[in-house]
């Protein structure tokens, strides 16, 4: 399927929805079509590795979420800061000003492509400031839980804590421009991501997902 026979009218694209909603499937087809996903998780990982950042988190956080080779152990850093918002905000005020400064310079070097920003902080970040449309990915809460069990290995107690230190589903999709449902079968999200690039680029606003 062609996707570049039309004129492109939108070029950020913006991915979010609470974790385990399905975000990285909707980007990956995306990507599929042709557009470059810049993944604000992938980039955090890279700012993790950083000695001026590593050396900003373990003098705030001590030794307990640092390795044996001296890195950050990404496990003991979440179980931290989701037990307190103090130690969340913090943890952010770190990381959240060169994670933006990353989105931006991405953004920048693929300014002549579509780009796709997937972040499950997209708004709490204000990284929707830089997409000209906002996509929400949303599923049921039962098969998030599910994803996060069996995928992340994590509790309900630790579940609800992660959901509890970001925007609701319903809250992200009052800012979205168009929602996707990704409880069903992956043809069927495709569909949905198809149905959204037509209604994006081709304006055909009187179309229903």
């Amino acid at each position: 399927m062609s996707w570049t026979r039309y004129p492109i009218l939108v070029r950020r694209i913006g991915i979010t929805g609470v974790f385990c909603s399905g975000k990285n499937t909707v980007s990956s087809i995306f990507a599929g079509m042709g557009c470059v996903v810049i993944d604000v998780d992938q980039l955090g990982h890279v700012l993790l590795m950083r000695p001026s950042i590593k050396k900003k988190i373990h003098n705030t956080f001590g030794n307990s979420i640092v390795d044996t080779e001296g890195n950050i152990n990404r496990k003991k850093l979440g179980d931290a800061v989701f037990r307190s918002e103090r130690a969340r905000c913090r943890l952010n005020a770190i990381m959240h000003p060169p994670l933006i400064k990353m989105v931006k310079e991405q953004i920048e070097k693929n300014k002549r492509n579509v780009v796709v920003v997937n972040a499950a902080l997209l708004i709490e970040m204000g990284l929707h400031h830089f997409v000209e449309k906002i996509v929400c990915v949303q599923t049921k809460k039962s098969i998030l839980y599910q994803r996060a069990v069996y995928r992340n290995k994590l509790t309900r107690t630790q579940i609800k804590k992660r959901l509890a230190a970001q925007l609701s589903s319903h809250e992200k999709a009052h800012y979205a421009d168009y929602c996707i449902r990704n409880d069903h079968s992956i043809s069927h999200t495709r569909q949905q991501v198809y149905r959204v690039w037509y209604k994006i680029q081709l304006r055909y606003n009187n179309d229903e997902l």
